[in-house]
Parts: structure tokens; C-alpha cells; sequence
């Protein structure tokens, strides 16, 4: 939307295994760059905190913090880091030991743990130094939480970071806190500007809704670089997943 896509060369020094993990960073990157999913969430938070700001208040009319604001740069790049991020950690801790397995015994397939750990730290690495390309300049947006409980909302200096993002995924005790801390992140990604703090949670209703597809894309994208699709096939096949008519209404309803 906003960037150039940057254009993916093997490198010959590089073995294989290696080669793959930064082909699959450059195409998680890129496909989600190039399907709709940005504009998606962000369009589905401006209906959902619209809509639910004005059921809170009674009020008529557009919630003056989202009318007609547009995707900033910036919100655009802290949606791509988060959404890869979260994406890329589910590559290196569910899908890719599905693809780098021992030698097959009868029906049984055991992952080749050495070689998962190879790809991984190269992954998590080539995930580093392309999202440091793509978000040049994006910073933190944090939660805030104030004296009398209430949830504030401000921005640091400290540039977006993948190693810590990632560190702060692999740190949880369970799945369930992974997914807490995504839709955390997701939420604070979209907040810039906006001066009415219930927006947080309108953000994380977003993130919820959307988190079972970034699990999907996952396995999306680690299938097409193992089975070496061309990046179009893979991008049309994640499009396919945000044009699903059941995500499409949970995207677009308001919850009772």
C-alpha cells in the first residue's frame, strides 16, 4: 500500500534450509502487503468502534475521533509488524516442523528438530532485518494503566522491534496468553490519535476476530514456500480466506 515490495534473490552462499527461511519471511511479508488484510482490519475497527461508541452514547451521527480518517503510514506499518510477527512465530512453532522431518518410518513422521532450529533462528532473523526495511520509523504505541484503573493510551519513542516482539510471544506459558498479548498489540497498533480510550477494546474485538485467519495464513504460507508456489498463488489463496463469507459477518456485525 504504502511501500515498495522488495524483490526476493536466493543467495547462493546460503544453504538451503537457510535459503528457504529467508524466502518465507519475504513472502509472509509480501503477502500480507498484498492481499487485503490491512484494509480489512481497518475498516472493520472504524464499523466496530463506530458502531459501538454510538450504541454506548445513544449519540447520531459518526464518532468524531474515526470520521473519515484514513490509514496513517504509521498505523499501516504497526499493523504489518504485528500481523507478521504473530504470524512468523506461529511458522516457527507449529507449521514448519510439519515440512523439515526425519527420514519417514512406516506411517509414522517425526520433525528433524535440528533442522527446525536451523531454519528458525534463520527465519526469526531474515523476519528481523525485513521488517526493519518495511516499518523505517514506526514507533510503540503502549497501555497506560492510570491510578483509577482506567486505560490510558500513549506513544514512545522506542522503534517497533521484531527480536522483542517475538521474545515476548515465545516467554508465554500457554497459547492462550500468546493470543492475549496478539490481540493486545493489534489493539494498540490501530489507537494513534485517537483520543477516546474505549477504542482499545473496540480494537481488540477486531484482532479476536481476525486471529483464527492469521493462524490459517500461517499455514498458508509455509505450505506455499515448502511446496515452492509462485507468491501470486499464495497470495490469492490468503485472499480467498478474508473473502469467506463467515468472516466477512463477524467482521461486519456488532456483538449483542
Amino acid at each position: 500500500m504504502y511501500k515498495r515490495l522488495r524483490q526476493y534473490t536466493p543467495d547462493p552462499n546460503r544453504d538451503p534450509i537457510s535459503d528457504k527461511a529467508f524466502l518465507l519471511s519475504d513472502q509472509l511479508i509480501s503477502t500480507l502487503m498484498m492481499s487485503e488484510i490491512i484494509p480489512l482490519i481497518w475498516v472493520s475497527f472504524r464499523f466496530q468502534a463506530t458502531a459501538l461508541s454510538l450504541t454506548d452514547t445513544g449519540a447520531s451521527g459518526m464518532d468524531p475521533d474515526l470520521k473519515d480518517k484514513e490509514i496513517t503510514h504509521n498505523i499501516y506499518d504497526r499493523l504489518l509488524f504485528e500481523l507478521s510477527c504473530f504470524a512468523g512465530f506461529l511458522i516457527s512453532t507449529e507449521e514448519v516442523e510439519h515440512y523439515l522431518i526425519q527420514k519417514q518410518l512406516l506411517l509414522f513422521q517425526r520433525a528433524d528438530m535440528d533442522k527446525v532450529l536451523h531454519f528458525n533462528d534463520k527465519f526469526l532473523y531474515a523476519l528481523y532485518l525485513d521488517l526493519k526495511e518495511q516499518v523505517i520509523g514506526a514507533t510503540e504505541v503502549v497501555k497506560i494503566e492510570n491510578e483509577d484503573t482506567t486505560i490510558g493510551i500513549g506513544s514512545i519513542s522506542c522503534p517497533l522491534n521484531a527480536p522483542s516482539r517475538l521474545a515476548s510471544y515465545s516467554k508465554a506459558d500457554h497459547s492462550m496468553e500468546v493470543f492475549e498479548m496478539f490481540t493486545d498489540y493489534l489493539a494498540l497498533a490501530v489507537m494513534e490519535g485517537l483520543a477516546d480510550n474505549r477504542h482499545y477494546v473496540h480494537g481488540k474485538l477486531v484482532a479476536a476476530k481476525i486471529l483464527p485467519t492469521i493462524r490459517d495464513i500461517a499455514k498458508v504460507v509455509t505450505r506455499g514456500g515448502f511446496q515452492e508456489k509462485s507468491l501470486r498463488h499464495t497470495v490469492g489463496m490468503v485472499q480467498k480466506l478474508l473473502d469467506r463469507p463467515q468472516l466477512q459477518r463477524a467482521l461486519n456485525t456488532i456483538p449483542t
